[in-house]
């Protein structure tokens, strides 16, 4: 439902640029993080080089990535030597399978030290720290973390896609390049590829969600996308063409007639 109205929102922003006589009632202001447009819902930002420069300086690059575990991940840990503490994945189950979920409360259970927080954790930060957790039962254990299925942190692709859906975020930066590719691309036919919006709702103190934009028409901008790590519940937003967007205006307010029929 969230999905849905974010989508009928972003709509109404790209008619501003389509319908004639509206004004957008966003105001520009400059940011820290680039061109952005305001207004009393959402900030609104240009994905630009200055934009990609601000995120660099905050280490938020593909290179630097690292994937923080979350609820409904699934964890394998191997405590070397000590068979009886890990669960045998056998030959007729997967890693995934032989793993431990992690619960709503980000945690999970191990022998000897119980429940371990382990949501927010990198799989080295959850290694070191059940490492100090057995060393009061084992002398010197050797311990091994790594997520077999990463089901926590996915974002969500909509509009003029070949492949629009839910794609999931594991150990490898996810960028706003690589789900559009994984999509098969921009619908040639019907994006607007100067109409690629992502929506990321309130963070840490935030008081108010952002709205990224970028436009593709250029080559340039692709280096922009391979830029831009996308992160859990983003929903990227590819915006449709002139004339489709029409189609889609008209038809919603005439859900029983085409605007074909209503052109004879």
């Amino acid at each position: 439902m969230k999905i849905i109205i974010t989508t009928f929102f972003l709509l109404s922003l790209t008619a501003c640029s389509i319908i004639p006589g509206i004004q957008s009632p966003f105001s520009l202001e400059n940011t820290s993080e680039g061109n952005a447009e305001s207004s009393k819902d959402f900030k609104l930002i240009e994905i630009n080089n200055d934009f990609i420069k601000a995120q660099i300086k905050k280490s938020i690059t593909p290179d630097l990535y690292q994937y923080r575990i979350g609820v409904n991940d699934i964890i394998n840990v191997v405590v070397w030597g000590h068979s009886e503490l890990t669960i045998p994945a056998g030959s007729f189950r997967s890693a995934s399978s032989s793993g431990r979920i992690v619960q709503a409360d980000g945690t999970i259970f191990f022998p000897h030290i119980g429940n371990v927080k382990a949501a927010g954790l990198t799989t080295k930060e959850l290694r070191e720290l059940i490492t100090k957790k057995l060393s009061v039962y084992l002398e010197n254990p050797q311990v091994d973390v790594n997520v077999a299925s990463h089901r926590a942190k996915k974002v969500y692709l909509v509009g003029e896609v070949i492949k629009p859906g839910t794609y999931q975020i594991d150990d490898i930066a996810l960028t706003l390049l690589d789900v559009i590719s994984k999509a098969g691309g921009l619908n040639q036919q019907t994006a607007d590829a100067s109409g690629i919006f992502i929506i990321r709702n309130k963070e840490d103190k935030q008081k108010k969600p952002k709205v990224y934009q970028l436009n593709l028409r250029s080559i340039y901008a692709t280096l922009l996308a391979q830029k831009f790590v996308l992160k859990s519940q983003d929903v990227v937003y590819v915006t449709a063409t002139d004339v489709s967007q029409w189609n889609t205006l008209i038809n919603g307010l005439l859900p029983s007639a085409t605007l074909h029929d209503r052109l004879k």
